[in-house]
């Protein structure tokens, strides 16, 4: 895997100390009887900048050397001095600007010792700060297609648009007029266009693609709007960071405005988790041995404290994960039988609907079918009672009717804001990188809801299920309904998927959850560049064993974004399945992970380690499910006289659960599949939980899943073309 190289003094501290991007361990988890000097809180608040400057100085050098390898190579007989090379003064610049950085932070890091050495804990303790500071590009866009979410109210519009600007230094909207097209290949509307007009409360830019005019406060910028199917023209407004509010019009040549929309600042109720960073002081682990040393390591990126919570709430059953959902949503049960009806909108009862300041919805699949068009209800009606929701889905695997019901969603409700998240290819990016934007997915999966006033109503949920019909039923069903997605009717191929989530009440984890989704939410539009939310700091005394006999579940959550983290999740796996002594179960629906992965599994079963995995190999109902089918037969082959290896076999549902399981007492659950596809291209998130009765629970589920299974004991037939397709695209499966 690809390492950092450092100086002897980097090895020393920043291996041990700028590695995690979201530790957030709130104050009161701490012993009572720790004394952290104030003056560390300054250090930590340097340390993050330098860290965090060292990250994008980083990103941009990595930029400018894809762009040199496309740079002019210069002349053969070219004469003395040759000519400068492409970015040459620029790179230069750069690098001294790095090396710079990372001198502060070895000073930082030697004042902060004495500091640290006072420090006397056997267990992690939490330092929070802020750090507000702008740092990102975002680009936004605002699409006008249906002309009613657009029409104006006497004259006034009433369609809300918010700007999503926090913490950046460079931000604009692109305005995409859609109300004119209509489908005809005989006529040209390239030269089609709105007479359209924007007035805001402060100083602002109109750019397009020929032009670039500044307004003042109040002043109002007339313009065309052309087409945007047929027409080219790049139309952006660009407001100065004091504009709270701009007003669009748009309406035929020479007759009254029809259309417009406010653009508005939002409230942010939880504006802090934008801006949190943690300084995690870890003990030494060398008296530490096993799952126990792993799980308190320090060595990577993007992974919170560790914390304990009250409980961990398992939801193996498919029906009781959407009922528990709906309960926290609606502070009730749903009735009896009410998804029997399968009516998402039949009545229901919101007199006892709690209050939740922001929920936050991320998710590979958010299809308007059942399951969907319901969460959709339930958000709609929070969005209108005042909650700010965000919702994160994978732009590369919606259908257009989830399309239709997410935008509309949102157009009617200004409360929710949504990303069709999409690999962006770097500047300088090769063919490779435009390959990976078809299939590069954000595989995040969460539901949080978040109250101030109700801490007790702070739920996260997470897991390997998506909003989707097929992991809460069996069979699909006819609906009636023709916006929502009809399985029977060919929409899209139907499967039941056998996964697994859970939930925790908890106002501390469910936050630290929330500031590690904004750190996606909140990426950098150009470079997909996501913000580091943590610092990590060593401290001199060893870890006491008996911070493990805790009785609530210790825990900490994981995000990888592997092309930005230098794929550091398989690093993880490997550490993770070197620290088992007795016993590993995993269960995963594809099974065809990088070399270090299995090469981890290998010297498991070498040193007795008792392995068990359950897979499946009829994966039909899948995407592109006749590859799919013969892509975890490789690893079978590899594998099935070495370790325990059992095939899912209960008919017509694939096993989808993501779980890892060792020695008695760990257990790590999310979204990461066991294939190439997790570990190198998509965004993930995983939970570490520690906790003997906690795994007991888990391993009951796992042995439901194995009796379902049957043992591989022999050599599986290969489709040899289909093995070719695999090796051509091997990172994609």
């Amino acid at each position: 895997m690809k390492k950092t190289t450092t100086n002897s003094v980097h090895v020393m501290f920043l291996g041990l100390t700028l590695s995690l991007i979201s530790c957030q361990t709130t104050p009161h988890r701490q012993p009572s009887s720790v004394d952290v000097p104030t003056e560390l809180k300054p250090i930590i608040e340097n340390l993050y900048r330098e860290k965090f400057q060292s990250e994008i100085t980083k990103e941009q050098l990595e930029i400018i050397k894809r762009k040199r390898g496309t740079g002019n190579t210069p002349r053969k007989n070219e004469q003395f001095p040759p000519p400068t090379p492409p970015y040459e003064k620029e790179f230069k610049a750069l690098t001294a600007q790095y090396q710079k950085s990372q001198q502060k932070q070895d000073a930082e890091l030697n004042q902060a010792q004495p500091l640290l050495s006072s420090v006397r804990s056997d267990t992690p303790v939490s330092i929070l700060v802020r750090d507000a500071t702008p740092w990102r590009q975002q680009n936004q866009e605002v699409e006008l297609k249906n002309p009613a979410d657009f029409a104006l109210a006497q004259g006034r519009p009433t369609h809300v648009f918010n700007f999503d600007r926090v913490r950046s230094t460079a931000f604009e909207v692109r305005i995409k007029n859609y109300l004119l097209s209509y489908d005809d290949p005989h006529e040209d509307r390239k030269n089609d266009f709105l007479e359209a007009s924007i007035t805001c409360d402060a100083p602002f830019s109109i750019k397009r693609t020929f032009s670039d005019k500044k307004y003042g406060a109040r002043q109002t910028a007339t313009f065309r709007l052309y087409d945007s199917k047929y027409n080219g023209d790049n139309l952006r407004l660009i407001p100065s960071s004091y504009v709270k509010e701009c007003e669009f019009k748009a309406g035929e040549a020479g007759a009254a405005p029809l259309y417009g929309a406010r653009f508005v600042e939002p409230a942010n109720p939880y504006l802090e988790l934008h801006s949190l960073v943690e300084g995690c002081l870890m003990p030494r682990t060398d008296n530490l041995s096993g799952i126990q040393k792993f799980f308190l390591t320090d060595k990577f990126d993007s992974m919170t404290c560790p914390e304990a919570v009250p409980a961990v709430i398992n939801l193996p059953d498919a029906e009781d994960s959407l009922k528990s959902k709906a309960e926290t949503l609606l502070g009730q049960p749903l009735p009896r039988g009410f998804m029997d009806l399968r009516d998402p909108m039949a009545p229901l009862d919101f007199s006892k609907a709690p209050f939740f300041d922001s929920i936050y919805v991320s998710y590979l699949v958010f299809r308007a079918d059942y399951y969907g068009t319901f969460m959709s209800r339930l958000l709609e009606f929070h969005a209108q009672r005042g909650s700010k929701i965000k919702i994160m889905i994978a732009g590369v695997i919606t259908l257009d009717k989830d399309v239709k019901m997410l935008h509309s969603l949102v157009a009617r409700n200004p409360n929710i804001q949504l990303q069709e998240l999409k690999y962006q290819v770097p500047a300088g990016g090769s063919l490779g990188d435009r390959f990976d934007r078809l299939h590069r997915s954000m595989h995040v999966k969460l539901l949080l809801t978040m109250s101030k006033s109700q801490p007790q109503n702070n739920v996260a949920f997470i897991g390997g299920r998506n909003i989707h019909d097929g992991f809460i039923f069996k069979t699909p069903y006819d609906y009636s309904n023709p916006d929502m997605v009809n399985y029977v009717k060919g929409d899209e191929s139907f499967v039941h998927w056998r996964d697994f989530e859970f939930k925790i009440h908890s106002k501390d984890f469910t936050e630290k959850v929330a500031a590690h989704f904004l750190t996606i939410w909140d990426r950098d539009a150009k470079t997909m560049q996501f913000r580091s939310i943590n610092i990590n700091l060593p401290l001199a005394s060893q870890a006491s064993p008996a911070y493990f006999n805790n009785r609530e579940p210790l825990i900490r959550h994981y995000v990888s974004v592997p092309y930005k983290d230098e794929q550091r999740l398989i690093d993880l796996y490997v550490e993770m399945l070197d620290s088992a002594k007795k016993k590993i179960m995993i269960s995963t629906p594809y099974f065809r992970p990088p070399k270090p992965i299995f090469e981890a599994l290998e010297r498991a079963a070498a040193r007795g380690v008792d392995v068990t995995v359950i897979t499946r190999l009829d994966l039909k109902g899948d995407t592109v499910d006749w590859i799919l089918s013969e892509s975890n037969k490789p690893t079978v082959n590899k594998l099935y006289q070495k370790i325990a290896l059992y095939e899912y076999t209960e008919p017509k549902v694939i096993l989808h659960s993501k779980i890892v399981l060792i020695d008695d007492v760990f257990s790590f659950l999310g979204s990461v599949n066991w294939n190439k596809r997790s570990f190198f291209h998509d965004m993930e998130n995983g939970t570490m939980i520690y906790g003997a009765a906690y795994n007991r629970e888990m391993t009951d589920i796992y042995n439901q899943y194995k009796r379902d299974s049957r043992l591989i004991e022999e050599r599986l037939k290969r489709n040899y073309f289909k093995a070719l397709i695999v090796g051509i695209f091997d990172t994609e499966f």
